[in-house]
């Protein structure tokens, strides 16, 4: 790496070379926190704007403190990305009697996210520019061996420059995953709300950055930090007022699973999910066409809740009216024989064959759905088009796989459809590619 630092001359035999801090000029104070001061000066080498970031031994708690900041400085200087601040220096220096700690990176010109939600919150459209630019960096972070989590995202620590690009801020919390035992017995660090329920332990994984984009995206929708909308502990749950497309509600939640098996397993499947822009143009609306609980739902015995796939009618009950219906003729060939009425007894065992073939017919068919209910996979999908003779285009994600359907019906219930409204579907987890939309 480069040196940075001025070539400095050899002092004079005798005389006390110039403190290190003398390369740079301070000009104003930028901020104050619990342990020491962040300045704007000049870089009088590069002749350049710096943040001058100074921790005073005097504010310590603990010695932890030390090693966050030290671990800052060593982490941004292996690293090398325009959405992170530049490395310039770091280093000790005496100051009266005390010591102190400088480290200094490039001046981020701009302001803190959370400064853009106090007016009122943002659209959909700029969070999720917000999320993708995050993303990125992200990507950058967890593709480096041992993978580098930073444990820290929230607004406050999201930078917009002038020109309008995202920089991510504070590594002092930053953390390098090696394997299961280094995450074993560590510091909690982090901001309550925006933490994961694994951060708590001390654990820190990639997903664990993506629980707290997650709720970063929850303060920028609401203007409100993300605490406020825990139903439980570690829960947070978007409301459902907040009129946002159901493809970005699904990603969040994903984000915000408090479980990390079920959040997405890195960045780029995470940025790529957000590219994708599967039913993001579709807002959520109540409708008959949704199920009330997306997800695998696999069910072990039939019940009330079985509905038929294109009328919303409850299957059981369709399978009831059936067989009071073929029984009802019993008393018409009861009656024809009695009578001796031949021709009534031949026409009625033909409706009754009739009839009982219909519903045998109709019992295999329903038999299949129900073995489709307990076995599917059931998801939401979204319409792509709709036939003009009746029926409709839809495509779904199968795990990772965008797949497509098509479905021709007369069924007056789809007629209200349009391109790009959720529709709820079940797929053949053993072949994606078999599929049924279907009323909820």
């Amino acid at each position: 790496m480069t040196d940075l630092s001025p070539d400095p001359q050899q002092p004079a035999p005798g005389v006390m070379p110039p403190a290190r801090s003398a390369r740079y000029r301070i000009e104003r104070l930028l901020g104050e926190g619990a342990f020491g001061r962040t300045w704007l000066a000049t870089d009088l080498v590069r002749g350049e704007a710096v943040a001058f970031k100074e921790l005073l031994p005097s504010r310590w708690k603990t010695l932890k403190d030390l090693e966050l900041f030290e671990r800052e400085a060593s982490t941004l200087q292996s690293l090398d990305h325009p959405g992170i601040p530049r490395y310039i220096d770091h280093f000790e220096e005496a100051q009266g009697e005390q010591l102190r700690y400088v480290l200094v990176q490039e001046f981020v010109d701009g302001h803190e996210l959370g400064q853009e939600v106090q007016g009122a919150p943002l659209e959909e459209a700029q969070v999720i520019a917000v999320a993708e630019a995050v993303l990125d960096i992200l990507c950058y972070l967890h593709a480096l061996r041992p993978p580098v989590v930073h444990r820290d995202i929230k607004p406050s620590n999201i930078m917009r420059r002038r020109d309008g690009r995202l920089v991510l801020i504070d590594f002092g919390a930053v953390r390098e995953v090696l394997d299961q035992r280094d995450a074993e017995g560590g510091t909690m660090v982090g901001t309550f709300g925006y933490m994961p329920p694994e951060q708590y332990a001390g654990d820190a994984w990639p997903q664990s950055d993506l629980f707290a984009l997650g709720a970063t995206c929850v303060h920028l929708l609401t203007g409100r930090s993300p605490e406020h909308f825990f139903t439980k502990l570690f829960h947070i749950e978007l409301p459902r007022t907040l009129r946002v497309s159901l493809g970005f509600r699904l990603w969040l939640d994903r984000l915000l699973a408090p479980e990390r098996e079920r959040r997405f397993s890195d960045a780029g499947e995470a940025l790529r999910a957000l590219r994708r822009g599967f039913l993001f143009h579709a807002v959520e609306r109540r409708t008959h066409l949704l199920p009330p609980d997306p997800g695998p739902a696999p069910r072990r015995s039939p019940g009330l809740h079985y509905r038929h796939p294109m009328t919303g009618g409850s299957v059981i009950l369709s399978l009831v009216r059936g067989a009071v219906a073929s029984l009802l003729a019993l008393p018409a060939v009861v009656a024809s024989v009695v009578y001796e009425r031949w021709d009534v007894l031949v026409l009625t065992l033909f409706v009754q064959v009739s009839v009982l073939a219909a519903f045998a017919a109709h019992a295999y068919k329903t038999q299949r759905l129900l073995e489709r209910y307990r076995s599917g996979i059931h998801v939401v999908g979204e319409v792509t088009g709709v036939y003009a003779t009746g029926g409709l285009q839809y495509r779904y994600l199968a795990g990772e796989t965008l797949c497509e359907g098509s479905l021709r019906t007369s069924a007056k219930q789809l007629r209200t459809l349009r391109a790009g409204d959720p529709v709820a579907v079940l797929y053949d987890e053993s072949a994606p590619e078999r599929s049924q939309p279907f009323l909820g």
